[in-house]
């Protein structure tokens, strides 16, 4: 599915500067670095990792923008109804990349939901708290326009007479698709009459291995113009409580196969410790405010803006001066530029201490190294010969897509925590909550 480069690209280093008291030694550090880079296999890591930077941020294209009105989302109004105890759990696949050396990191997780009434159709989703569609490859769709799988959306609902262009990456990516009304179901949780895409061409959208995506952020950010299905589920009664909850598991902890995602609730058996309550900045994304990035024990200047929390990607993406600031305070760190983003390498055997936390709220999250880290790069032998350090990419980039102090925090954070959704948590507002996730966060506490 991944392409690889065999040649070496052309590149620039960002203007950073190597934690040490001797000017001299710093240079010399960056270019071993770079050294290395340039002798390895490191082509195909840009490329992964720059896509992926591409298909995460081109969702918060208006973050800048004028904030829609969320005056429906009070929680005085429609999503206020007699909830009955009904909550629904279900496994979520993971999804791997593997980079040339053959090192493996989580991408995405996708669950099974289900199409239509009397012909019912199940299809694997990613459920991205980034984007707030549903869409799914209809019959319409064949190899010629992007969807190559074997399962299509029969298209029996019933149609809006509209259409629908969602837009990935930087822009060429697309999906197509036919508004329809249908029913649809996760689990025993199902809205008769919810509005989704059926998709007809995908161009250059190959990232990812599952049929669609099931959006659940705010509906002010869908371009249907509708209600999310989970806001539906709420409008309807079809919940005990107006919250979901993730845990992402992670394949070298041996918790890949406890990955899923909760509707209506949580499972206290996927966390420990205390809940922390991060309330929201605003109703679009899920997105909070970041008092900032700690290395070291300190926490950092220029790092701070806000963070969407997002289940639909892998990385954690940082603004351009916020990530050359936490990479600064790294040693032996190299930034290195394709096209507008900055991908960033580190020395393999960084101390615990230099492995970034995020604080929210007054507390400070931690990330396990196994996050941090993308994958070590192959050595050639002429690295080993002349004993250069062994680098790893880091799953913590630069972009300043998302315009000025726009994060994004993706799987390689939420693995470390469990994170509840909640649309009344903050005295009825919506919020965050995060705890430890048993099994993939304790050792790097």
């Amino acid at each position: 599915m991944y392409h690889y480069c065999a040649g070496i690209f052309l590149i620039f280093i960002e203007a950073l500067a190597v934690a040490s008291p001797d000017p001299s030694e710093a240079t010399f550090q960056q270019l071993s670095a770079l050294k290395f880079i340039r002798e390895n296999e490191m082509a195909s890591s840009l490329d992964i990792v720059s896509a992926e930077i591409s298909r995460a941020t081109s969702r918060y294209r208006n973050r800048a923008g004028p904030v829609p009105d969320v005056s429906s989302l009070d929680r005085r109004g429609p999503f206020e109804s007699t909830l009955v105890d009904r909550t629904s759990t279900i496994p979520l696949t993971v999804q791997f990349q593997k980079s040339a050396n053959g090192y493996r990191t989580e991408l995405a997780y996708s669950g099974a939901g289900v199409i239509g009434r009397g012909e019912r159709q199940t299809f694997q989703f990613v459920f991205d708290t980034g984007s707030a569609d549903i869409w799914v490859p209809s019959v319409e769709c064949d190899s010629t326009n992007g969807c190559s799988g074997p399962l299509k959306y029969n298209q029996k609902g019933r149609p809006t007479g509209e259409r629908t262009q969602l837009a990935y990456g930087d822009g060429d990516a697309q999906v197509l698709g036919k508004n329809y009304v249908d029913s649809f179901a996760v689990g025993n949780l199902t809205v008769s009459d919810q509005m989704l895409v059926a998709v007809y061409k995908r161009r250059l959208y190959d990232l990812l291995e599952a049929d669609g995506v099931v959006g659940m952020g705010f509906s002010t950010i869908a371009k249907t113009k509708a209600p999310t299905f989970f806001e539906n589920l709420m409008r309807k009664g079809q919940i005990q409580d107006a919250e979901f909850a993730f845990y992402l598991g992670r394949q070298a902890s041996g918790t890949g196969s406890m990955s899923e995602i909760t509707l209506g609730g949580r499972n206290k058996e996927r966390f420990s410790g205390e809940l922390k309550l991060i309330p929201l900045t605003r109703r679009l994304w899920w997105e909070v405010a970041l008092e900032g990035a700690e290395v070291n024990g300190e926490l950092l200047a220029l790092t701070g803006g806000e963070a969407a929390i997002d289940t639909g990607t892998n990385l954690v993406v940082a603004p351009l001066r916020a990530a050359a600031t936490l990479f600064n305070a790294i040693p032996g760190s190299v930034g290195i530029h394709k096209g507008p983003n900055v991908v960033y390498f580190f020395p393999c055997n960084v101390t615990r201490a230099h492995i970034p936390k995020l604080r929210f709220a007054g507390t400070s999250f931690a990330m396990h190294p196994l996050d941090f880290s993308g994958g070590e790069l192959a050595q050639k032998p002429a690295a080993v010969e002349r004993d250069l350090p062994k680098m790893c990419v880091s799953q913590i980039t630069g972009s300043d897509s998302l315009g000025e102090g726009g994060w994004i925090g993706g799987g390689a954070f939420l693995r470390n925590w469990y994170s509840i959704y909640s649309y009344n948590a903050n005295d009825g507002r919506p919020a965050v909550l995060l705890a430890p996730a048993r099994g993939n966060i304790e050792e790097a506490s």
